[in-house]
């Protein structure tokens, strides 16, 4: 995305995770962090770590929300691991998984009865259809979608969704797939979408695994002479 398209304050950690990626000569899917804030080569974002939101994220320099908040959310930890930050409460109720890849996976894994808000950056809109939100903006289109959803409301800035055991998905449409976004959402909703695989630059990678039932995993290996 060309630094006219960026916007708010995802512009400002974009340029400057960008500045540290280089430095510590990290290229590809993948976070780094630095104070508090996590540099992806797609995603950026930060954590408070009070009480577990999501703030200030963002997709390629352009943010999408101010934050991302799960009431009544414990903070246990948040760990990373390549292209996946995870962040869970004390009772591990909820974990949150953010993906570093060109979709820009969220995946909310829920055990409880949870509220979830998302608070949308300025000029990004939502609207509902079925069990889908719909999010956009200038140079960005998304989903999120949630199993087992009582309740789903978009009102002003705010998107609420009050959910029991299942998985709140927030997903972007990457550039390489351009038309089958809205249909892969619809199976997800179906339960017939188990994984998702990224592949990039020096063998990065990243999965996103969408059912309990499945566990994808990557192995490599090189063959030399």
């Amino acid at each position: 995305m060309g630094e006219d398209m960026m916007r708010g304050k995802a512009k400002e950690m974009m340029k400057e995770g960008k500045d540290l990626r280089e430095k510590g000569g990290m290229m590809g899917m993948g976070f780094m962090h630095r104070e508090g804030k996590s540099f992806g080569n797609y995603v950026t974002f930060s954590v408070d770590n009070s009480n577990g939101a999501v703030l200030n994220y963002g997709i390629s320099g352009f943010t999408v929300f101010d934050s991302i908040n799960v009431s009544g959310f414990i903070f246990k930890d948040s760990a990373t691991m390549g292209a996946q930050t995870r962040i869970t409460n004390k009772d591990r109720s909820v974990v949150i998984q953010l993906h570093d890849n060109p979709a820009a996976v969220i995946n909310i894994k829920t055990n409880a009865t949870t509220t979830l808000i998302f608070t949308l950056a300025s000029g990004v809109t939502a609207t509902k259809e079925d069990n889908i939100v719909n999010i956009s903006a200038d140079n960005i289109t998304a989903y999120i979608l949630a199993s087992n959803a009582t309740s789903i409301n978009v009102a002003g800035r705010e998107i609420k969704i009050e959910s029991m055991k299942g998985n709140i998905i927030f997903r972007a449409a990457p550039v390489n797939m351009p038309v089958m976004n809205r249909k892969f959402m619809g199976e997800m909703m179906k339960n017939r979408a188990g994984a998702e695989i990224s592949v990039g630059m020096q063998d990065k990678s990243s999965i996103v695994n969408y059912s309990d039932d499945m566990n994808v995993m990557i192995r490599s290996m090189e063959k030399t002479g």
